[in-house]
Order: structure tokens, then C-alpha cells, then sequence
């Protein structure tokens, strides 16, 4: 049988098949790892809830739960993408002809990625603890009241600046902006999918300045991540600008790793003009409107599942058994009435 493999197409129709799949993934598999986990006998809970119970606990085996719990989470998540591939096919490759950039320039790419994501959430971390804009969640102020320990760095690594930044980038970028990328215009596909990894961190759904914009500025880091992973075909630099903005620091390391970025960034200004010129090339073609109905729509999705779960559930579930269904046909569908710009046959 043939496999229809859908190459960078523009149409409504197929723009919202795509929303509905990433939808359809984000909700059903959130949902699976943890009935998986359950299947074979493990008990999973928020193991970071905890601690605003018990400031003083062993944070080792905190990390070890959090390690397990987002494995199982990831799992349920990595499984539906699968799930997904088989009904539609593979995704386009990039048709780019830039020579992919070699290690040190992904190393790079990178550095100043995390400069520009990191540097407004450093200088809004300094500006909080001067003028107190809001409270964090009760875990995350116990956590970070904690003695900054060993064990305190351990679960960091889990929780923060090691682990994370992988299954994230793999999720969010690796899958969501590829297949958001592969149905609709780059720039809507970035902020579709810099909403939805914004507003999926649960621990800023708080509606006061400091978690405001807070949110403003992961939608900012999530654009930035996005951006250099579609401009160097490779998830690396994101990891290592999203492992940066991760690491804690105190209040007066915040202000140095700010000026010590500001200053980097000042430095090596010429040196990122392709990467510039590409970010202006990508959005030139947006309009604000779009640009923002994509935002509201990516953290829509997020926000629904969190508030809703169970009617999230429900809906990304009758979605999944849609496209088990009618999938394929419906990509044979757009095929005829000339909704893609090319497809690939393989055999």
C-alpha cells in the first residue's frame, strides 16, 4: 500500500487537521503514560507537590519520583506521535539548501539563542525580588528556600536544567512546531506552538503581574527556541538555550548572568545577522491578528486541558478515533481538490 506523505502544505483545511493532531497527541497521551504506569503497577503524583508540605524532606528521592513520573508522561506522548505517523505518513523534510551548521556553530546558535530567551526572565526574576510583582507556586518558593545542596541540584538536573530541556525540545519543537510547520505558514506555526509549551506550565496559570509575564516571556523563549531549531534543522541549540534559562541562580547571580549575556550579545551582534535576517524573513509575511488568534489558540488548547481534563480528554479522544477512521482518506481528500502544494509518493 502507499504511503502519503503531506510536503508543506498552506490550506485551512489542512492547518486545522494539524491543530486537531497536536491536540488530539497533547491530550490522549498525557492521559496514556499515566494509564501505562498504572497497567504496570506503578502509582504516579505530582512529586513536587510535596514539598510546599515538607520543606525539609530528602529531595533524592523527590527526583527520582519526578524522573519517573515524566517518563511515563513522555511515553504516553511519544506513543501517539507514533500512533499518528502510521495513519498519515512521515513528515516532509525541509527543502533548505543552507549546509547544515557544524557543531561549533550549533554550539553557537545555541549561546546567543539562550541569551536573547534568558535574558528578560533573568531581569524579571532581579525585578521581583526588588519590587515583589506576584508569588511563584508554593512548591517552586519552597524549593528554592531549600539549602542549595547537593540534593537540591539533583532534582534541578531532573526538574530544570538537565532532563527537561530534552524531552521538551523533542516534544514541543520535535514534534509540534514540525507538524504545525508542515500545514501552515512557519511564522503561525511558531506562535501556535510557543503558546501551548507556555501554557502548559501549569505553575504560571496565576493571574497577577509577576505570572503574567512570566507567561509573556516563556511564549517569548518558546518563538526563540523555535525559531533556531527551523533556521539550523537541529534540535541542539535549543536544548542548550533552554537548559540556560533553566539553571536557578540568586537574585545577584541573575544580575550578572543578565549583564554577562547583554554583554555577549553586544559582542557577537554581527556574527548572528543571518539568523536575524531569517527571524525578520519568517514574520514578515504575518499579520498581528494572526499572529495573536494563533497565540490564543495554542494556549486555548493548553489551558483547556488543565481546567477542563476530563471534557480535554474526551475531546482529544473522539479526535484520535476521527482520524483512526478517516485519516488517510481525508489526506486523499486534499489531495484531489488541489488543497497541498506537492506530495510524496513512496511506496
Amino acid at each position: 500500500m502507499n504511503r502519503i506523505a503531506l510536503v508543506q502544505t498552506q490550506s485551512k483545511a489542512a492547518a486545522w487537521l494539524a491543530v486537531a493532531e497536536v491536540f488530539a497527541v497533547y491530550s490522549v497521551g498525557a492521559v496514556l503514560g499515566l494509564l501505562l504506569a498504572k497497567l504496570c503497577g506503578v502509582s504516579l503524583s505530582n512529586p513536587l507537590a510535596a514539598i510546599a508540605e515538607h520543606p525539609q524532606q530528602d529531595l533524592i528521592p523527590i527526583a527520582f519520583d519526578l524522573a519517573q513520573l515524566l517518563f511515563w508522561q513522555y511515553l504516553g506522548w511519544f506513543l501517539c506521535i507514533g500512533l499518528m505517523r502510521l495513519l498519515r505518513g512521515p513528515l516532509p523534510e525541509t527543502r533548505d539548501t543552507r549546509p547544515r551548521p557544524h557543531w561549533r556553530g550549533l554550539l553557537g546558535l545555541g549561546l546567543a539563542a539562550g541569551c536573547v530567551a534568558a535574558l528578560p526572565a533573568r531581569l524579571l526574576f532581579v525585578v521581583n525580588d526588588w519590587l515583589h510583582l506576584g508569588d511563584t507556586a508554593p512548591w517552586r518558593a519552597a524549593l528554592l528556600d531549600a539549602p542549595w545542596d547537593f540534593d537540591f541540584w539533583v532534582l534541578m538536573a531532573v526538574g530544570s536544567f538537565a532532563l527537561i530541556p530534552f524531552v521538551e525540545e523533542m516534544f514541543y519543537r520535535g514534534y509540534v512546531l514540525k507538524r504545525l510547520n508542515a500545514s501552515m505558514r512557519t511564522g503561525s506555526a511558531l506562535m501556535l506552538g510557543a503558546a501551548l509549551f507556555a501554557f502548559s506550565h501549569a505553575q504560571y496559570l496565576h493571574f497577577d503581574a509577576l505570572n503574567l509575564i512570566t507567561l509573556a516571556s516563556v511564549v517569548f523563549s518558546g518563538l526563540v527556541y523555535g525559531v533556531v531549531v527551523v533556521y539550523a534543522r537541529s534540535l541542539w541549540p535549543a536544548i542548550l538555550a533552554h537548559a540556560m534559562i533553566n539553571v536557578p541562580a540568586s537574585t545577584a547571580m541573575n544580575l550578572v548572568i543578565a549583564l554577562t549575556m547583554a554583554v555577549y550579545l553586544v559582542i557577537t551582534w554581527t556574527q548572528w545577522r543571518p539568523l536575524r535576517d531569517y527571524s525578520r524573513t519568517t514574520f514578515a509575511g504575518e499579520r498581528i491578528g494572526h499572529l495573536l488568534a494563533m497565540a490564543l489558540v495554542g494556549g486555548a488548547l493548553a489551558f483547556a486541558f488543565h481546567a477542563t481534563q476530563e471534557l480535554a480528554l474526551l475531546a482529544g479522544a473522539l479526535l484520535t478515533l476521527m482520524m483512526l477512521g478517516g485519516y488517510r482518506w481525508y489526506l486523499r481528500r486534499l489531495i484531489r481538490q488541489g488543497d497541498h502544494h506537492d506530495v510524496a509518493v513512496h511506496a
